[in-house]
C-alpha cells in the first residue's frame, strides 16, 4: 500500500514538474516596452527569436522624432514604400488597428516562400515594430497570439499627428523582414 501511494504521489509531482517547465517563457523588456518569449524560441541576437528554423520573431524601435500617429495614409506610404524595395513583396492585408489598446498598423504580407506578419505601434516618442515571419498560418499560432496579448508599453502616449510616419514605418518594416529574409535564405542554403 505504502509503494502504491508513494508511486502516485511521484506521477503527481512529475506531471506538475512537466507543465510548470513547459510553461516557461522570457520576460524580454526593452526601451519602455516589455513582451513574454516562449520557451519554443531561441534567442538568435539583436532582439530576434526562432522557433525550430519555422518561425522568427523580431523587434525594431526607432525614435518617433516628429510624434506622428498611425493612419491610414501612413499606412499606404508604408505599403508603397514596402513595394517599391521588394519587387517580389505581396502585401495581402493591411489596416489600421488595435493591439492591447495601442492604435497601430498591421501588414500582413508574403516575400521569398515567407508569411511576414508585422504590427507598428508608434508612440509620441518611439515607434515599436513587431515582425513574425515563417511558414505556415504565423497568425493562428498560440505562441505568436501569447507574445501578442504579452506586449505592453509602459507610460504610453498615443501620438494626435498623421501622415509622416508612414515612411519611417516602411524604414523600419523593411529591416524587419531583411532580417529575417537573410536566415531563411542561410536556412534553406545549409539545408540544400
Amino acid at each position: 500500500m505504502n509503494k502504491k501511494i508513494l508511486s502516485r504521489i511521484f506521477a503527481v509531482v512529475l506531471m506538475l514538474g512537466i507543465m510548470v517547465s513547459c510553461g516557461k517563457v522570457l520576460a524580454y523588456s526593452e526601451d519602455g516596452m516589455s513582451i513574454d518569449i516562449p520557451s519554443s524560441y531561441s534567442e538568435m541576437g539583436d532582439r530576434t527569436w526562432m522557433k525550430s528554423y519555422t518561425q522568427s520573431f523580431n523587434i525594431q524601435i526607432e525614435k518617433n522624432t516628429k510624434g506622428e500617429a498611425a493612419s491610414k495614409s501612413a499606412l499606404d506610404d508604408s505599403v508603397e514604400e514596402l513595394k517599391k524595395q521588394y519587387a517580389g513583396l505581396t502585401v495581402s492585408k493591411s489596416e489600421v488597428t488595435k493591439l492591447n489598446d495601442y492604435k497601430c498598423l498591421y501588414i500582413e504580407s508574403s516575400y521569398s516562400g515567407m508569411k511576414i506578419v508585422q504590427y507598428a505601434i508608434p508612440t509620441k516618442e518611439k515607434i515599436y515594430v513587431l515582425t513574425f515571419a515563417g511558414t505556415g498560418d504565423i497568425t493562428e499560432s498560440e505562441d505568436v497570439k501569447a507574445m501578442l496579448k504579452s506586449f505592453k508599453i509602459e507610460n504610453y502616449k498615443e501620438p494626435k499627428s498623421g501622415s509622416a510616419v508612414g515612411v519611417i514605418l516602411a524604414i523600419v518594416v523593411i529591416a524587419g523582414i531583411a532580417g529575417a529574409a537573410v536566415y531563411f535564405m542561410k536556412k534553406k542554403k545549409a539545408q540544400a
